[in-house]
């Protein structure tokens, strides 16, 4: 980068960095050393910040500045091209910041394959990190129709064999497909328990600690989200750190419907060792600056991690 680029980049990262009481030092989960905590840059993206070169820089310096040891870089629709993936990797690796890249599909979406086909080949570039192509077990099914709770046996049918055959290919070139728990609802005979259930194994798990409870549009009873939780605990790769209370996503970490005391554990003890914050979408910059600060704050309450 060079001239206006280059000034804009650093405006912004005054912007975000300056003035923490944090910035520099080292966030660690007290219980579970190995874990290691980060955030997904989605919660900017209302902001303003989207997937690109300057603004992925712009997390990177955030992330170190604050002591997060990596950053789930989310770039939906695959925009991002490989040379600037390289840039961000060399950015990320001098300044010890480890990268997923994450884009954003369900089987389903009609695009599914264009936008993997692009997140493939940008995640082969970051191989400091969890080494992950990201994709979610539904999308605009659901999205798209407020009364739609559940999937057809078709469906289920189609999203499980275009799954398994992504998992395949993607895992041939050193790589993990992970599916975040999204819209599904975790029990029933085509719900995400189900899924998991008759999925190659190569298909692997990205968990959201409050997507059952915020996203699906089937109440889901906790003991259930845990008992799940716990059976596919070995196939996780990463986890989205977010809460939810009374089924609604929060702006700032608290406590959440399934105990965080108790993730934190099963994590830690399988050796599930990276997790990112996820907050609700703020509206301006400052404010979710602010409740990623809190966030911060919340866990260091709790005893779950020291700053230091």
């Amino acid at each position: 980068m060079k001239g206006v680029r280059a000034l804009v980049v650093m405006a912004t990262v005054l912007l975000l960095t300056g003035g923490s009481a944090m910035a520099g030092k080292k966030i660690s989960f007290t219980n579970y050393p190995n874990l290691k905590l980060g955030f997904t840059t989605v919660v900017f993206m209302r902001c303003g910040l989207g997937p690109s070169l300057e603004n992925a820089l712009v997390f990177i310096d955030y992330a170190s500045d604050q002591g997060y040891a990596w950053i789930e870089l989310r770039d939906p629709n695959g925009i991002l091209t490989v040379a600037e993936c390289k840039a961000i990797a060399a950015y990320a690796r001098d300044k010890k910041i480890e990268i997923a890249y994450a884009g954003n599909r369900g089987p389903l979406d009609a695009d599914y394959w264009q936008v993997l086909g692009n997140s493939w080949r940008n995640a082969s570039v970051f191989t400091n990190g969890p080494k992950t192509v990201r994709v979610v077990d539904s999308n605009t099914e659901f999205a798209k129709d407020p009364n739609k709770k559940v999937w057809t046996e078709e469906e289920f049918k189609k999203a499980l064999e275009t799954q398994n055959n992504a998992a395949k290919g993607i895992k041939d070139q050193g790589l993990q497909l992970v599916v975040e728990n999204a819209f599904l609802p975790v029990k029933g005979p085509f719900g995400f328990e189900a899924f998991l259930e008759a999925t190659d194994k190569a298909v692997g798990f990205q968990f959201d600690t409050a997507n059952m409870f915020a996203v699906s549009k089937v109440r889901t009873d906790p003991k259930d989200a845990e008992q799940v939780f716990k059976k596919f605990a070995s196939r996780i790769h990463y986890t989205h750190l977010k809460t939810s209370v009374n089924g609604v996503a929060q702006p700032f970490l608290t406590d959440n419907e399934l105990d965080l005391g108790m993730i934190f554990s099963v994590l830690g003890k399988n050796k599930k060792n990276y997790i990112a914050i996820e907050l609700a979408q703020a509206e301006t910059f400052d404010e979710q600056k602010t409740n990623l600060e809190k966030s911060l704050e919340f866990l260091k309450g709790k005893g779950f991690i020291t700053v230091k």
